[in-house]
């Protein structure tokens, strides 16, 4: 769970492009697997040509399931890339429009020093501390923040 928060205090960068390189190439795997498992089906149902190394049934049966195992892992995977990422971004925006939201009421000082806290977020802990000093400072000062 850190980790994510970590994620968050990078702020934006382009991250992102990796991921979806990444879910594309799962994708063009996937395909790779479909069309070969059709390539050897389509060679087993030919019985006309008697030379032709035939596929046995338990060999089709692991490429079927090779493939349905790689789909799912990879859609489960990609689901989860992408919901974390979605999560980041979404987290980052709303803290650093908090920051500027409160950033009319404070000090110089104190809003570089909250940037600097922002950016330095190892944990949970650390972005939950952040959230409540904003919090604090927002309420002080009749401020609506980011939901």
């Amino acid at each position: 769970m850190d980790s994510v928060y970590q994620e968050i205090s990078n702020g934006f960068h382009e991250f992102y492009s990796v991921q979806t390189y990444t879910f594309i190439f799962i994708i063009i795997a996937t395909g790779y697997v479909a069309l070969l498992f059709l390539y050897i089906k389509i060679q087993k149902k030919k019985k006309e040509q008697p030379k032709t190394k035939q596929t046995s049934p338990k060999k089709l049966k692991m490429y079927k399931i090779t493939f349905w195992v790689c789909f799912i892992v990879g859609i489960v995977l990609s689901t989860l890339n992408i919901s974390e990422a979605t999560y980041v971004n979404i987290t980052t925006t709303k803290t650093l429009s908090n920051i500027e939201i409160i950033s009319a009421v404070i000090e110089d000082k104190e809003y570089k020093m909250l940037k600097s806290e922002f950016h330095s977020m190892m944990s949970e802990n650390d972005f939950l501390k952040l959230q409540e000093k904003i919090a604090e400072i927002a309420e002080k000062n009749n401020l609506r923040l980011k939901k």
